[in-house]
This record gives structure tokens, C-alpha cells and sequence, in this order.
């Protein structure tokens, strides 16, 4: 070939996809940010356009081996919700090979789009990104993002798209509420009267079908909405508006109680009480411990300055450990803490004790902020097929916090209750 011979014209392929006005806004934001953040109401179309991103990111990218993931909740819902959207778009590009077992699409000229799941994150361990989706964020772990993605993204300097619908004051809206300030995020509020996505009549009949406080949050996008089926919302915004959520400090001349629900695999929560004998509750913190082990938590504990009362705990620390023989309970009191263990009620009697303990109690604004929106956010389960909310709550980030402090107020309740299983003592001297 001589020199001055040109190459062909490589092939222009048209992918199947046609973005609406506010998606092509999307597509603009998300190519000149690295980080975005979108909430938009439901059926805006935010996971169609997501998956066209992400198309576009792994073939327009220069560096080799091009890799994007996208994430869902759960593996299931990544194959139902996207896989099919990705087929459909990339159907005029020959030469795709699809693996539905593993959730892979691999592109000619070396290049991977990665579905998967939050709830295997080890999945996603050890890989790198170009491109990374979290679709319905506020439903995935929120440490997924620092201890999953961003190693992944890292060394590729990859863009992070995190979309989701608003339900309460969770993580996504957290997040959103925080790239909204930021010089170095996209950030988009995607409405109905926006969108123009769902015409007047369609919006009227969802506004009744779903009820006011479902419509303000999948629709309009409010996080103060009530999120259906919670168990404390109402109870925490009416102690809000009581100006009972405020600063609380630590009363060293009162027992610090602390209440536990304990991690395997999942976030080891706490709550830290200090018991008024007016029967007023002052919660003055919450933590959370990934990744440390039950005693060395402890022992992080016993160093603070507090003065502690009663260390209460689920039926689990009675469970005897294969490795060791012992009980994590028989571990704390080596190392002198004597944990109470909560009675082992059903739930829906714990979550009745929870609702009546909160009726006195008092929280630290700033201290408990995290876990009084884990308790915002812990709900009962939607039975799809029978339309109505369970008595089993979803079992979620929210769970821990709300599982700790329901064992306490169990534990509450049952001391109450003690003296009156017992027979009454009285001294009758006197008494004719």
C-alpha cells in the first residue's frame, strides 16, 4: 500500500436508542462530570439512558480493555430490569457475545459490560471499571461505593453514575443533597411536570391508585414523604416536631446503656441510652463497626470515658461459635462485660415495645443521625401478590440499627413487667 493511500471509512452504527430531550441533558452531564447523581420519578426512562451511557462509555473508550458495570439491588433484578435494554441497543452491533449466565457482554476490540448485583459485592471485587451505574441506589449498601466501587474505578480515574428514585431521607438523597453543593458533580431532579414522561391522566390515576405519601415519593420526588409501610416514621417526625430530636449531651452522672444487634457478615450496630428514673429516654449516640471483630469493639468501648449500665444484646450471644466453643456472651465477660440478653419475642410484639419506648425518648441531633434514618427508613414488606404490606420487615441496611433498638426496648418492657409475674409484697401490720 503506498503512502499516500487512505483507509476506509470505518462502519457507522446507529445503536437502537433514541433519548428523549431531559435523557440527551443526562447524557450531556454525565459526559462532563466525572460523578453524577439522578433521581428522577418513576418511568422517567433513567435506566434506559444509564445503559446507553454505559454502552457508550466502554466503546468510545481509549484505554485497553475497556470494562463498565452496571448495578442493581440484587443480581436478579440487574437481569430483569437491564439485561434486555442492553440486548435491544446493542442488536446492530455485530459480533457481541452474551453470556446470560454470568451477566457479561463482551464488545468487539476487547470490551466487557459487567451486570451484576449489591448483594455480591465480591463479585465485583479485584476488577476495574471505566464506567460504573448503581441503579436504585438507595436500595444497595451504602458502603458499597468506598469500599467496592471507587477501588474500582480509582486507577482509571472511571465515571460513577448513581440514579435511584427518592424514598425518605436514605443514603441517595444524602448523597444527592451533597453533590448539589459540589463544584465536581452532576446532579439532576428529574419531575413529571419535567419529563412530560406520563401525560395528566396517567399522573391523576397513579395520584390515586398509590395513595399521597407513595405519589410524593415516587413521583415528586419528596423525601419527607412517608415511605409505605414504615414502622417509625410518624413516631420520629412528630418527636421532631416536639423538639425532642436536639443536642443531648452526656450526663456523666448516669449509666450509659448500650444496645446491640451484632454482624456477621452485615454492620455490628449500637445505640447508647442514658435512662432518666422519670422514665425519659436520652439516646445520645449510634455507631456502626464493619469488618471488627465482637471483642475488640468491646474493648474500643471500655476506653471512652463513659460510665456504662446494661450492655443488651439479641438471643445470638448465646450462640456457641464452632472455632472456639464459646459463646460470644462467655466472651464479653472475659473481658468484664456481662451482656443482658433481650427475650426473644416476635417481631411485630418488638416493634409494638419499640413505638411505645420512643413515645419518651429524646435524641441527639447530630450523634444519631444516621441511625434515627435507618429507623425512618425500616418498613414492612409489599406482598405483590396480595397487595397488601406483610408483618415482616425488609430486611435492609435499616435493619440493624431498628433490630438493636428493638431488642432493647424488649428488654425494657420485660423489666417492667418482672415485678408484676411475681407476687405482690406488702406488710399488712396494722391492716384490720
Amino acid at each position: 500500500m503506498s503512502q499516500n493511500a487512505r483507509l476506509p471509512e470505518p462502519e457507522r452504527i446507529t445503536l437502537d436508542y433514541q433519548p428523549r430531550f431531559y435523557q440527551a441533558e443526562l447524557h450531556e452531564g454525565f459526559s462532563a462530570f466525572r460523578n453524577s447523581c439522578v433521581i428522577a420519578h418513576r418511568r422517567a426512562g433513567k435506566t434506559v439512558a444509564t445503559c446507553a451511557q454505559l454502552i457508550r462509555d466502554v466503546i468510545e473508550c481509549e484505554l485497553t480493555r475497556p470494562r463498565a458495570a452496571y448495578i442493581a439491588p440484587t443480581y436478579r433484578m440487574a437481569k430483569s430490569i437491564a439485561w434486555d435494554y442492553f440486548k435491544a441497543m446493542l442488536a446492530p452491533l455485530p459480533g457481541c457475545k452474551y453470556n446470560v449466565a454470568e451477566l457479561t457482554i463482551d464488545i468487539p476490540g476487547d470490551r466487557r459490560l459487567v451486570l451484576s448485583g449489591s448483594d455480591n459485592p465480591d463479585r465485583l471485587r479485584g476488577q476495574y471499571f471505566d464506567a460504573c451505574a448503581v441503579d436504585e441506589f438507595a436500595d444497595c449498601a451504602e458502603s458499597l461505593i468506598p469500599n467496592v466501587i471507587r477501588p474500582a474505578l480509582a486507577d482509571r480515574k472511571g465515571s460513577l453514575y448513581l440514579i435511584g428514585t427518592v424514598r425518605g431521607h436514605n443514603h441517595l438523597w444524602e448523597t444527592y443533597e451533597k453533590a448539589v453543593k459540589s463544584d465536581t458533580w452532576f446532579t439532576a431532579n428529574l419531575l413529571p411536570d419535567y419529563t412530560k414522561a406520563l401525560d395528566a391522566d396517567e399522573l391523576a390515576m397513579l395520584r390515586e391508585e398509590m395513595g399521597a405519601e407513595a405519589y410524593r415519593a415516587e413521583l415528586l420526588n419528596d423525601p419527607d414523604a412517608q415511605v409505605r409501610g414504615a414502622f417509625y416514621a410518624r413516631t420520629l417526625r412528630d418527636l421532631a416536631d416536639d423538639g425532642r430530636v436536639t443536642r443531648v449531651d452526656y450526663d456523666p452522672t448516669i449509666p450509659v446503656n448500650t444496645a446491640w444487634d451484632l454482624g456477621i457478615n452485615d454492620a455490628t450496630a449500637i445505640w447508647f441510652i442514658q435512662e432518666l428514673t422519670s422514665g425519659e429516654h436520652r439516646v445520645i449516640d449510634y455507631e456502626e463497626h464493619e469488618n471488627e471483630s465482637f471483642t475488640s469493639i468491646i474493648q474500643g468501648l471500655q476506653k471512652r470515658d463513659y460510665i456504662y449500665g446494661d450492655w443488651v444484646g439479641p438471643f445470638d450471644l448465646d450462640v456457641r461459635e464452632y472455632s472456639t466453643g464459646a459463646t460470644r456472651r462467655e466472651a464479653a465477660r472475659d473481658i468484664g462485660v456481662d451482656f443482658t440478653v433481650a427475650p426473644r419475642l416476635p417481631v411485630a410484639d418488638g416493634i409494638e415495645a419499640t413505638r411505645r419506648w420512643l413515645q419518651r425518648a429524646w435524641f441527639d441531633e447530630g450523634k444519631t443521625e444516621k441511625g434515627r434514618r435507618f429507623l425512618t427508613l425500616y418498613r414492612a414488606q409489599w406482598d405483590e401478590k396480595r397487595r397488601v404490606l406483610s408483618r415482616t420487615p425488609v430486611h435492609d441496611e435499616c435493619s440493624h440499627g431498628a433490630d438493636a433498638l428493638r431488642y432493647y426496648a424488649t428488654s425494657r418492657v420485660a423489666q417492667l413487667s418482672l415485678a408484676w409475674d411475681q407476687p405482690l409484697k406488702y406488710n399488712d401490720q396494722g391492716i384490720i
